[in-house]
């Protein structure tokens, strides 16, 4: 690639538009994106995760703290498989 400025181009670029370099924002920009959905599903699998435990603390029942145990240990254990 030709690493010459246009004449009619400016003369000072800004250090993220320098001749020959890739632009540097959107790769921000997809690292941050990727970051935030991967937050956004770390949470979610949390919250259902929870969601027995909750459940069963809001109900008041005798059996809430084998339905916490339970529900950490289904947390923990739980094995992806494909195929």
């Amino acid at each position: 690639m030709n690493e010459q400025i246009h004449p009619m181009g400016p003369h000072h670029l800004p250090f993220y538009l320098a001749p020959g370099s890739g632009d540097r924002c959107p790769d921000g920009g997809d690292g941050h994106l990727s970051g935030c959905h991967f937050d956004m599903g770390r949470h979610a699998l949390f919250t259902v995760a929870s969601l027995p435990e909750r459940m069963a603390h809001k109900s008041e029942k005798l059996q809430f703290e084998i339905v916490a145990i339970l529900g950490l240990l289904a947390l923990f254990t739980h094995i992806h498989r494909s195929g």
